[in-house]
C-alpha cells in the first residue's frame, strides 16, 4: 500500500544508531531479495484493508502471487482470490511461510507494518516485524548511487520516493488503468455497491472493472517492488 511516504521505523539507541540487537529494516542482500516474500495491502486510509497481495519466490527465479481477502463477498471478484477468515489469518500465513525458510518479508513502506500492528495481536505483529524490510530504504541509496544527478520533486501527495517512480526508473510498465491512484477509489466503489446490492455479482460492470484494475495494480506493486529490490541490491553489491 503506497499511500504514506516512507520513514525508517527502527529501534534506535541514543544518537540515532540502531540499538544493539535491533532488527534492521534497511538491510537486504541480493540473495535475500531473490528469496524474499513481497507484500502489499490494499485499502482506504484509516480503515482495515480489504486485500493482501503476497508474492512468493519459487525455484529458478519464478514467483507466484497470492491475493488474500477476508470478506466472503469479495472473493467473487476474481478467479485467483483466496479467502481467509481474517486479516490476521492472512498475515499468519505469510509469517509462517517466511519463518519456514528464513525469508525476509519486504514491503514498500512502513504502512504494511503499521497495519499489522494495528489489526493483529502483539505476538504476530512482533513475528512480522522480525522479518520485515522496508524496500524504500533499499531503493533510495541505490538511486542516489546509480543516478546521482536525478532529482525528484514531491508529487501531488507530497511524496518523493513513490514506488511508481522507481518502476518508471527500471522500465517496469504498468498497464493503463492500473496505476496507484485507482486502488482506494475502486475499493470505495465496490464497498458502496455491496452496501446497496448485497453481492459482487450484482455490481455494475464499471464497478467490477474498477475492482479488476485494483487487482492488477496490486499485482504490479508486488512484482515491481521485487524487480526494484533485485536491481538495487545487485547493483549495490557490484560496486
Amino acid at each position: 500500500m503506497t499511500v504514506i511516504e516512507s520513514v525508517q521505523p527502527t529501534d534506535q539507541a541514543p544518537g540515532g544508531a540502531p540499538a544493539p540487537g535491533a532488527h534492521r529494516f534497511d538491510r537486504l542482500t541480493a540473495d535475500e531479495a531473490r528469496r524474499a516474500i513481497y507484500v502489499d495491502f490494499e485499502g482506504r486510509i484509516d480503515v482495515e484493508p480489504v486485500l493482501l497481495g503476497v508474492l512468493v519466490p519459487l525455484r529458478r527465479g519464478q514467483t507466484v502471487l497470492h491475493q488474500y481477502v477476508w470478506d466472503p463477498e469479495l472473493v467473487m471478484g476474481g478467479g485467483g482470490l483466496e479467502l481467509m477468515p481474517s486479516l490476521s489469518d492472512a498475515v499468519e500465513a505469510v509469517v509462517r511461510r517466511a519463518d519456514s525458510r528464513r525469508r525476509p518479508i519486504v514491503a514498500w513502506s512502513p504502512r504494511e507494518l503499521e497495519v499489522v500492528e494495528a489489526y493483529c495481536d502483539a505476538g504476530l505483529a512482533n513475528r512480522f516485524r522480525d522479518r520485515y524490510v522496508n524496500a524504500n530504504l533499499i531503493a533510495k541509496p541505490w538511486r542516489r548511487t546509480r543516478y546521482p544527478n536525478l532529482v525528484w520533486e514531491p508529487d501531488h501527495r507530497g511524496r518523493v520516493n513513490s514506488l511508481s517512480r522507481y518502476l518508471d526508473l527500471i522500465g517496469h510498465t504498468v498497464p493503463e488503468g492500473c496505476g496507484e491512484a485507482i486502488a482506494a477509489q475502486a475499493i470505495q466503489r465496490v464497498q458502496d455497491g455491496l452496501g446497496r446490492v448485497g453481492s459482487f455479482e450484482g455490481l455494475k460492470p464499471d464497478v467490477k472493472a474498477a475492482w479488476a484494475n485494483m487487482l492488477c495494480h496490486n499485482r504490479h506493486d508486488c512484482i515491481g517492488m521485487r524487480d526494484v529490490c533485485l536491481r538495487a541490491t545487485a547493483d549495490l553489491e557490484r560496486r
